[in-house]
């Protein structure tokens, strides 16, 4: 089978493992959509790659368009009809990060979300990345481990763990520059630069309604990209503004982000968007 995917997340890597991809398929990693003979061709799986809500012909995203859909491996739970609860209990806690809704209680250290985001750091190649989250997220469903729990301590996901930490200390050197702001409407808005993963949920633990976090080197190849998230607040509404100023601006309701090419404008000019149009 032929998968194209744009990036590797935890909704990338479980719409992969509800549709039965393996290690004898060949993996895409593309920076922008699918063609389209390839969104309409079903033989093709595409996730996260374009043709939101073209479940029927295999394609599961859930970005750029008005009405909400949910992420790519509920779709694909639904379209597949899978009904095995450990599935849908691992469904449910992947939509959640998805969309930036915190995940309460927090389970402690490390968090599902955490050890996926340890194995990006260590593993930088993107189809490597993919079948690696794979691999986590097979060992959970065969383990029956419960996905909004502590992960518990299997070798080969040490190194992973301590990718993690690593990334927190980093993580919390940075957050001493944070920001905050008030926007038009009342609503907290956090601002964190950082090269460091999991600065949202920092934020969110501050008391921001919204963060703002800014990579200048993101992903691979690097590029500059700002990430905005409201904490159960609808921020897709900005797309429009910023691509007047920017085209290429992507995301769903609650998260939205700068042009996978990278992106030109200022921190100015993004907290200026922000706070005069939330």
């Amino acid at each position: 089978m032929k998968v194209i995917i744009q990036r590797v997340d935890l909704d990338t890597c479980l719409t992969g493992l509800i549709m039965d991809a393996d290690e004898s398929d060949t993996v895409i990693c593309r920076r922008g959509n699918a063609s389209m003979e390839d969104l309409l061709n079903p033989a093709v799986l595409c996730i996260e790659a374009g043709g939101s809500g073209w479940g029927r012909l295999n394609d599961f995203d859930h970005h750029n368009i008005e009405d909400y859909l949910p992420p790519a491996c509920w779709q694909a739970l639904v379209h597949q009809k899978k009904l095995n609860p450990e599935l849908i209990r691992l469904a449910r806690y992947v939509a959640m990060v998805d969309e930036a809704e915190p995940v309460f209680p927090y389970p402690g250290f490390p968090s599902l979300s955490a050890l996926f985001s340890g194995m990006l750091l260590t593993e930088k190649e993107p189809v490597a990345q993919f079948f690696r989250g794979l691999g986590i997220l097979k060992r959970v469903l065969a383990d029956g481990i419960d996905p909004y729990g502590v992960m518990p301590d299997i070798s080969e996901w040490r190194l992973f763990r301590a990718a993690k930490i690593r990334n927190g200390e980093q993580a919390r050197n940075s957050f001493r520059e944070a920001r905050f702001l008030a926007s038009k409407s009342g609503l907290t808005v956090g601002y964190l630069e950082t090269l460091a993963i999991g600065g949202m949920g920092r934020l969110y633990r501050a008391g921001c309604d919204v963060g703002i976090l800014f990579s200048p080197n993101f992903g691979n190849p690097p590029v500059p990209k700002f990430t905005i998230a409201g904490n159960g607040i609808r921020v897709f509404g900005l797309k429009p503004v910023f691509d007047e100023l920017e085209p290429g601006w992507g995301g769903q309701q609650t998260i939205i982000g700068s042009p996978r090419q990278g992106t030109a404008l200022s921190r100015a000019q993004v907290l200026e968007v922000v706070t005069r149009h939330l």
